[in-house]
């Protein structure tokens, strides 16, 4: 396998994050969280966009007419990319100043899957779910920084990590509607000098995650 790897643009991200390819429009999503920036950038024509957020970003997703499902800190929005309004589609109850919403990945099934993580990494974050017609279920919760979703290619296996842990899980997902059983451990990344952040699958089933801490992309 050739791996090439290339910079975009000259302007660094305070935090660069979640970022995901729309293969129709032929252009790459990403967030700046800490510059509550949603960002767009087309290869073709190389040209940028952005979008303002009122807060911190953790992760987004694809929606329908062409939206944005975005995580922000206190619950789940949808921002339209047309107008750039930003409309509240789940906030949990009651809120919470003590944490904020992270790593999160649209499921094979079309859920919106994201977990929130401690302002000061204590383990008062859980994980949603929430599906298209904007119901949501908590299905789990005692999490310090939720990180690393993503889903095998049939979407029966979710990756998860809470990053303290050093530990990547591998859950049964079924077809998105089951609460999740007890995972297994996929890898420990205690070896590899650094926790697991963000996380996606190839088209061959690998796993690709971000070793913050060693500056490094692993492939398993």
């Amino acid at each position: 396998m050739t791996i090439t790897i290339k910079k975009i643009g000259d302007t660094a991200d305070l935090l660069g994050e979640s970022p995901i390819w729309d293969s129709k429009g032929k252009c790459l999503y990403w967030v700046d969280s800490v510059s509550c920036l949603v960002k767009c950038y087309d290869p073709i024509t190389q040209e940028y966009k952005s979008w303002k957020t009122p807060s911190q970003i953790g992760c987004i997703g694809f929606a329908p007419n062409n939206c944005l499902i975005v995580s922000l800190v206190d619950g789940f929005y949808e921002l339209n990319l047309d107008s750039g309004e930003i409309k509240t589609l789940m906030r949990p109850m009651p809120p919470n100043d003590k944490v904020r919403f992270n790593d999160g990945k649209i499921d094979r099934f079309g859920n919106f899957i994201c977990g929130s993580m401690g302002i000061h990494t204590d383990p008062l974050g859980e994980l949603y779910r929430m599906n298209r017609d904007g119901e949501s279920k908590k299905l789990a919760n005692g999490i310090r920084i939720s990180n690393c979703i993503a889903f095998s290619p049939d979407g029966k296996v979710m990756y998860m990590a809470d990053s303290l842990d050093l530990k990547i899980r591998a859950y049964d997902y079924g077809d998105g509607n089951q609460d999740l059983r007890e995972p297994r451990i996929f890898f420990d990344t205690s070896g590899l000098g650094s926790a697991p952040d963000g996380a996606t699958v190839d088209a061959e089933g690998y796993l690709w995650v971000a070793l913050v801490s060693a500056n490094k992309i692993a492939r398993f």
